[in-house]
């Protein structure tokens, strides 16, 4: 191949790669390890099957790890280690800094985060001006960063009682093994299909 057809070449796929949406994936939760494996912090179990757990690196923001492939065109991962209820203080600095990072592509921001309002297997995907549905984790990243990105909940179900503590105990209590099971055949395979038809 002459040289002109290979600088072709590596011109189309740089634009290519330019034109296609960067999928920044965040996930939401407790800090470890106090509350490791504890279904209010399902967002980064399901994150940690997706990046293995010694990939993720210290980060320019405080309260968040990350994970960034070698080019342009893979994903960013990011985990909060603070507490759910200020992800909206963790994600906006550096959501905005990858923005300015890269202003020339679309930037789709996908929240993993524990869903009651969805049964154990299941998953549900939403974006824009939707109802935080009483979860302290979204209504902080909405009031923090506004409404502009894709809320991907993954279905950790409701304990029988609706009173206030018995639901704290419910999220706050660890993920049974058969729960997890079924979170790992069910939901993590989707999960994955998910991320790479928003890329």
């Amino acid at each position: 191949m002459r040289p002109s057809s290979v600088l072709l070449q590596i011109s189309k796929t740089a634009k290519a790669i330019k034109q296609q949406p960067l999928v920044v994936v965040s996930s939401i939760g407790n800090p470890e390890p106090q509350y490791l494996h504890t279904r209010h912090s399902i967002g980064h179990e399901v994150l940690n099957e997706l990046i293995p757990r010694n990939k993720f690196s210290s980060s320019p923001w405080p309260n968040c790890n990350m994970y960034r492939g070698s080019s342009s065109e893979d994903a960013i991962f990011l985990q909060t280690t603070g507490y759910m209820n200020l992800s909206g203080q963790y994600l906006r600095k550096p959501w905005l800094s990858i923005r300015k990072e890269f202003p020339d592509r679309e930037v789709r921001f996908v929240v993993l985060y524990d869903e009651m309002d969805k049964p154990l297997g299941k998953y549900q995907l939403r974006y824009g001006k939707v109802s935080s549905r009483g979860h302290n984790g979204l209504k902080d990243i909405v009031n923090k960063y506004g409404n502009g990105f894709y809320r991907l909940g993954v279905g950790i179900g409701r304990p029988e009682s609706r009173k206030p503590d018995d639901v704290v105990n419910y999220v706050l209590s660890k993920i049974p093994r058969k729960d997890w099971e079924i979170i790992k055949t069910s939901v993590i395979p989707d999960v994955l299909e998910i991320i790479r038809g928003l890329r």
